[in-house]
């Protein structure tokens, strides 16, 4: 387990809003950048999944 992945299931098991808990995510892989080169499976498959939110986003925002 990575160092902050318990917080981050903590996150998401409470019901707290994935986007507050994407940003929060986010902001410790800018701050830590060896947390990004040691992620966990379930914090590689968070990651993956907000990128691909945010791309989706992206490519409706440029289709309008």
């Amino acid at each position: 387990m990575s160092a902050h992945e318990a917080e981050l299931r903590r996150r998401l098991a409470s019901g707290e809003d994935v986007e507050v808990t994407a940003e929060w995510f986010i902001g410790r892989m800018a701050k830590d950048a060896r947390a990004a080169d040691d992620l966990s499976s379930f914090e590689l498959a968070f990651w993956r999944r907000i990128t691909r939110a945010f791309l989706r986003w992206r490519r409706r925002r440029s289709l309008n």
